[in-house]
């Protein structure tokens, strides 16, 4: 077989898959499977060679199929829900285009890779032991909390608050209401999709005894220099006014505001408060009663002539 018939089946070119038969170039490891299989090496042969390839740049992965698949190897159909073995490439090796193959049980049981399980009660649907190779890892799902290590990071290096996606500083904020003790709610479910104009509600816990509603916009910027206008001010503002059971409006951002900004926030005060880079600073570090938190509220008000309250 020569190997302009076997490279495209390969996924390279002629002259590529030529320089790594002489050895100036090297083939990935899930092509150099189907390499394999397009010269009828027998998977038991090539599965050996797999046992000493994986683990710098592919992973050998049991699970079940989510989906319909085709063995890469033996052509069987690969049902869904069924236990199978998954040559994942990662790293620069998955970057370059090395396709993922999918091998089914029977191909699987000739590599030792699977081992069926025996005498297993009737109401026992499990089919398959874990594989025996120490390499074949198991799927796993497993939910962290990053708040704490970003918080730690942020503390050490604030410029990390700029090397945020959107979509992560979104999800800062909101982990920083829940740490006031607040009950913050996402709106949209994203930073691209549709929020009618409000990225985040909250109210207060259910132990706080006068509950109110209140509306957050969160504004992202990767460059630390560029201030936030007035626009997205006055864009939450309307929304309030069209939607009246909000009774305050935030504006988030990881910058700080421009002269004009800040002048509309102090003339709808305390309906909209602006919370900018230094606050963030401190909501990492939990500081969540410093003074800075009240300096929308006035320090005295005038009821009427001759009457007026110190706040202090």
């Amino acid at each position: 077989m020569l190997a302009a018939d076997i490279a495209p089946a390969v996924g390279v070119s002629s002259s590529y898959f030529e320089s790594c038969l002489v050895g100036t170039r090297r083939l990935a490891t899930s092509r150099l499977v189907l390499a394999c299989r397009e010269v009828g090496i027998p998977f038991s042969s090539v599965a050996a060679t797999l046992d000493r390839l994986v683990g710098q740049t592919n992973y050998l992965r049991m699970s079940r199929a989510a989906h319909p698949y085709t063995c890469s190897y033996c052509g069987s159909a690969i049902s869904q829900g069924s236990p199978y073995i998954r040559l994942e490439p990662f790293g620069p090796t998955r970057q370059a285009g090395a396709p993922v193959l999918y091998f089914c049980q029977a191909c699987s049981n000739l590599a030792s890779w699977m081992q069926r399980v025996t005498n297993l009660p009737p109401a026992d649907d499990r089919q398959l032991l874990l594989p025996l190779a120490e390499h074949v890892k198991e799927t796993r799902i497993q939910l962290i909390d990053i708040s704490s290590p970003l918080s730690l990071r942020i503390l050490s290096n604030p410029a990390e608050l700029h090397r945020l996606s959107p979509s992560q500083f979104e999800e800062f904020v909101l982990d920083r209401l829940h740490a006031m003790g607040l009950r913050a709610y996402p709106v949209g479910g994203g930073t691209f999709r549709r929020d009618g104009g409000i990225d985040i509600i909250f109210t207060p816990a259910k132990s706080y005894p006068f509950p109110f509603l209140g509306a957050v916009q969160v504004k992202h910027r990767r460059d630390p220099d560029s201030k936030l206008g007035p626009g997205p001010l006055r864009e939450l503002l309307g929304v309030m006014v069209a939607r009246p059971f909000f009774a305050a409006g935030m504006i988030v951002t990881n910058t700080t505001f421009t002269p004009d900004a800040k002048d509309f926030a102090t003339r709808c005060q305390p309906v909209l408060r602006l919370r900018d880079f230094q606050d963030l600073m401190r909501w990492v570090a939990e500081n969540f009663t410093d003074d800075a938190e009240w300096r929308e509220m006035p320090k005295r008000i005038q009821l009427c002539e001759g009457i007026s309250i110190d706040l202090t």
